[in-house]
């Protein structure tokens, strides 16, 4: 990668006076992808190092600029809707829709109180999946008259699973996921999974919610690979915005 030649790093502070990006700024740039991006979708800052970094990968790495190019989308179109979520850089949360790379979790961490009225769901009438994502499956399956499903899998929130219809049935205990959700539900999106409705239920003294979502297609391989290569290149350059004599 070739971010160690002198001529980069000239263009780096021709950049800053065209932009009026403050040297701090860059000093104090993110040295991981996910960390930027993330700030980005949340407002947290202008884009003006998204486009100092797109600026450098079109020179040095253009083969990874469509990548780059689509994980920024996912970001912008998350800034766009206000959704609060630092978890882009999760592949495990990556599916292809309309042949680019898009993503089907919006949550990170239990961080809102208010999440907005949700309704209520009343009691309706496998593989390995946890058990108590399995007995409130079993509890609200009738309202949603799933018949035939099968478990995609689960973190430390809740599990997902695979329903009828090209659909995703989530269960989780995760405001920020159920806050962000409302939001976009019922929205046409381009780089999120199409959220259908979303749901609260109490079950065992526990408040969790039900996201309905639109499937994501399999196929991210090469979208990881990507960014893995990206992730490094920022680090690199990371590591030698701050060795520069300004």
């Amino acid at each position: 990668m070739n971010i160690y030649c002198e001529d980069n790093i000239f263009y780096m502070k021709i950049y800053l006076v065209e932009t009026g990006l403050d040297k701090k700024a860059l000093l104090g740039m993110d040295h991981n992808l996910d960390a930027i991006l993330s700030n980005y979708s949340a407002g947290k800052s202008d884009g003006s190092i998204l486009m100092l970094l797109r600026k450098l990968i079109y020179k040095d790495e253009r083969r990874l600029l469509p990548v780059f190019d689509n994980l920024v989308n996912i970001a912008k179109e998350m800034r766009k809707y206000g959704l609060d979520s630092y978890d882009i850089g999760n592949w495990r949360n990556w599916g292809v829709k309309n042949g680019h790379l898009a993503i089907f979790d919006v949550g990170y961490g239990d961080k809102h109180e208010h999440i907005g009225d949700i309704p209520m769901l009343e009691e309706g009438p496998p593989q390995s999946a946890p058990e108590i994502a399995l007995k409130l499956l079993d509890k609200v399956k009738g309202y949603f008259n799933i018949r035939e499903y099968g478990y995609l899998g689960g973190g430390g929130n809740g599990a997902a699973f695979e329903i009828e219809n090209n659909n995703v049935l989530k269960i989780t205990t995760d405001k920020s996921e159920a806050s962000n959700a409302l939001k976009i539900r019922g929205k046409n999106l381009e780089y999120i999974a199409d959220i259908r409705n979303v749901f609260s239920k109490v079950f065992e003294k526990e408040q969790y919610y039900i996201i309905l979502l639109e499937k994501l297609m399999l196929g991210t391989k090469k979208y990881q690979d990507a960014y893995a290569d990206i992730d490094s290149y920022i680090y690199l350059l990371w590591k030698k915005i701050n060795n520069i004599v300004w």
